[in-house]
């Protein structure tokens, strides 16, 4: 039991000490992070929402590279519940911040009133509402999992260098298309 609590004061403190990272990190036009003074639910609920969470359907199929990846249903469905048994609960919604310049606000909320919250990059669209949502969905989906810290689907960073295999695709990419981003925080 005294080692369980121990491990249980290492990850708050290192929870801390991120978040005061977060805060004190470069703060880029609308771009910003932010929290309640006290998180202290937040930490312990996260906590065990991630003793309870074994893994999250992965039914989403990127037909480029050859993988499959959990889509904004499937975590939903898998976090939510999880979340609601700790007081936790997610909120996204897209910002404005210019012309045909959307953002993605993604709050970590407890049912005592702390909150964590941040915003995607900024991304331009033109006016196709399709394209659009799917911006929209792709940002939600790999906010939601920044902010839970949950793998979604394998590390494709550098996938664009097998040039080959992605020359010989010919179907559009849909939800793991990814905005053009337009600055790095």
């Amino acid at each position: 039991m005294e080692e369980r609590n121990e491990t249980f004061e290492s990850l708050v403190k290192e929870v801390e000490e991120i978040k005061k990272v977060l805060k004190e990190g470069k703060k880029e036009n609308h771009i910003f992070f932010e929290t309640s003074k006290d998180t202290t639910d937040i930490d312990k609920g996260m906590i065990e929402f991630h003793k309870k969470l074994e893994s999250i359907d992965k039914s989403g199929n990127n037909k480029f590279l050859n993988y499959q990846y959990a889509t904004l249903d499937d975590i939903l469905k898998e976090v939510n519940p999880k979340l609601a048994e700790e007081g936790l609960y997610i909120m996204q919604f897209p910002i404005n911040v210019g012309e045909n310049e959307l953002s993605i606000r993604t709050m970590l909320k407890s049912n005592t009133g702390q909150y964590i919250m941040y915003d995607s990059e900024s991304f331009k669209f033109k006016l196709d509402i399709q394209l659009l949502g799917s911006y929209i969905t792709y940002l939600k989906r790999y906010m939601l999992s920044a902010i839970l810290q949950v793998s979604l689907s394998p590390d494709t960073d550098c996938s664009e260098l097998n040039t080959s295999k992605v020359q010989q695709q010919s179907a559009p990419q849909t939800e793991t298309s990814a905005p053009t981003r337009r600055r790095r925080v």
